[in-house]
C-alpha cells in the first residue's frame, strides 16, 4: 500500500467523521473526484464505516483492488458508485480500469459503468447529464 494513498484516506475519514460530528450526515455527502480523486473517492467511499449518498470517479482507478474487496466497511453493499473513463485514455488505461472495475462488481457492490469515446477528460454535456443525473 502506498503512504500517500492511506495518508490521504485517513484524512478523508477524518473530514468525513468531523462533517458527522458537526451535524452533515454523510448520507447526503457525495464523494466524487477525477483522476487520482476518483481513486481517493473509491477508497474512502468502500472503506467507510457510514453510509454515504454516493461515490463518483471520473477517469478515475482502483488502487490495489483485491485487497479493497478485503476490506469493505460493512456498510459497502449499501453504497453507489458510478463509474466514467474514457476509451481513449493515455493517462489511466481503459482495459486495467475496466478490469478492476469487474473485480469489485465480482465483489457484489452496487456500481453503475459508463464507457466514452474520450481521451483524460470529461466528454462534455452527455457526460455531465449522466452525472446530474447519478446525483
Amino acid at each position: 500500500m502506498a503512504p500517500g494513498v492511506v495518508r490521504s484516506r485517513k484524512l478523508l475519514f477524518d473530514l468525513l467523521d468531523a462533517q458527522r460530528a458537526n451535524g452533515f450526515p454523510t448520507e447526503q455527502t457525495v464523494l466524487g473526484g477525477f483522476s487520482q480523486g476518483g481513486l481517493m473517492s473509491i477508497e474512502v467511499g468502500f472503506r467507510y464505516r457510514h453510509p454515504l449518498a454516493g461515490i463518483l470517479s471520473i477517469s478515475g482507478y482502483v488502487f490495489e483492488p483485491e485487497q479493497l474487496v478485503e476490506e469493505l466497511s460493512p456498510v459497502a453493499f449499501q453504497q453507489r458508485l458510478l463509474v466514467t473513463h474514457g476509451t481513449l485514455d493515455p493517462m489511466v488505461p481503459f482495459p486495467v480500469v475496466r478490469e478492476q472495475i469487474n473485480i469489485l462488481k465480482s465483489a457484489g457492490l452496487h456500481i453503475e459503468w459508463h464507457e466514452f469515446v474520450k481521451a483524460h477528460n470529461i466528454a462534455g454535456e452527455m457526460e455531465l447529464e449522466l452525472i446530474r443525473g447519478f446525483l
